[in-house]
């Protein structure tokens, strides 16, 4: 439930106006935007009274952050010469806020609480921001005190996120983009199968909004670019498609994917 009342409380403010106005009307350079999310987290749990390590949640607003992407409710434009930049549009990245609290446990659970919701909703985060800081101090203790073991891993292997230069970002989008190309190119799809020339495009193309953003979960690149690129080196070994995609299985393992 952790994982839920942080999405709720994040969720509640990127609706808001006030978060309107922190991006404001004009596209925000990608350079900029750590620094936009931390202020939204810092002012998203400051509602409360409740004071944050910002960085603590810079997972839980990039999820958020990317689902807002994937729907247009964020547009992104930009190359390799321009860089990336992102601009928000209020009106769809409200429906799609919306979308999300309707199936959020944690926002079900406070609403059935009707007046006393908002009093349950600041005690529940008072307790996950101290366990939080707690797992942070925890983290930080030295080395040689710190139990290595499988079993006492404070983060599962699923929530590992890996940070990319825009040198790699840039590496990984451009032969992307060369592997999208050789698959569109086919007009008849890949071996007459329409449904997998379909899945395979659509994975690459999330794989590329996620690579845009410079902090990418391992989860989320095992279940799209990673699971596409199996397939095509696998399957198509011996064409040229399935050796660009074993080229780039290469290079995100060597990035730490």
């Amino acid at each position: 439930m952790r994982d839920s009342y942080v999405q709720y409380v994040l969720a509640e403010y990127i609706r808001s106006v006030d978060f309107d106005k922190l991006c404001g009307d004009e596209w925000i350079f990608d350079d900029e935007y750590q620094n936009l999310a931390r202020t939204a987290v810092s002012a998203a749990f400051g509602q409360f009274e409740i004071v944050v390590d910002p960085s603590l949640y810079d997972d839980d607003f990039h999820d958020l952050f990317f689902k807002l992407s994937e729907g247009k409710g964020i547009i992104n434009e930009g190359d390799e010469f321009i860089d990336r930049w992102f601009k928000l549009r209020p009106a769809a990245k409200n429906q799609l806020i919306d979308k999300i609290l309707g199936t959020n446990q944690a926002a079900m659970r406070i609403g059935k609480l009707g007046d006393a919701g908002r009093g349950a909703l600041k005690s529940a985060l008072k307790k996950i921001v101290s366990q939080d800081h707690s797992s942070l101090k925890q983290s930080e203790k030295p080395e040689e005190n710190i139990d290595k073991s499988p079993t006492n891993r404070e983060f599962p292997a699923s929530d590992r996120v890996v940070k990319l230069t825009d040198n790699q970002s840039e590496k990984i989008i451009v032969k992307t983009d060369e592997i999208i190309d050789k698959i569109e190119q086919n007009s008849n799809s890949i071996d007459g199968d329409v449904d997998l020339r379909s899945r395979l495009l659509g994975q690459l193309k999330a794989a590329k909004e996620l690579f845009l953003a410079g902090v990418v979960k391992v989860e989320l690149v095992k279940l799209t670019i990673l699971e596409a690129l199996t397939v095509l080196s696998e399957k198509y070994r011996d064409q040229v498609i399935g050796g660009l995609a074993t080229s780039l299985i290469v290079e995100l393992a060597k990035i730490g994917f």
